[in-house]
């Protein structure tokens, strides 16, 4: 029964955390999809509908462990066709030890319209 009641709580807090990603990917334009990752590479929760490929780079544990930002490459993302990258910070429990991390898919529509306004 414990382990059951467990399953449930941890079911629902994935909800609230996938509902409240949602909502910041909703208000903030620059974001395609946030994602929360664990340490083994595994997308705990999206705020999309289908979780899309992690691509972080090769070093992405280390860097997070270090308690640095990632940066990834820009990449043509062939769904959205445009240029999209990502970035992700460490997620950390109060006694240092490494969750995972959160990571954002970003599009470059921002610098886009300001590039065709200036041209």
């Amino acid at each position: 029964v414990e382990k059951s009641a467990r399953g449930r709580l941890r079911g629902k807090a994935l909800q609230r955390l996938k509902a409240y990603l949602k909502s910041v990917r909703g208000k903030f334009s620059d974001y395609e999809e946030l994602m929360v990752i664990n340490p083994k590479g595994r997308v705990v929760t999206t705020s999309a509908a289908k979780a899309g490929p992690v691509n972080l780079p090769p070093d992405w544990l280390k860097r997070a462990r270090a308690g640095n930002a990632i940066i990834g490459n820009a990449y043509w993302d062939d769904l959205l066709n445009k240029v999209a990258m990502k970035i992700a910070v460490p997620i950390k429990a109060a006694d240092g030890r490494l969750l995972g991390v959160l990571a954002a898919k970003l599009n470059f529509h921002t610098i886009e319209t300001v590039m065709k306004r200036l041209a």
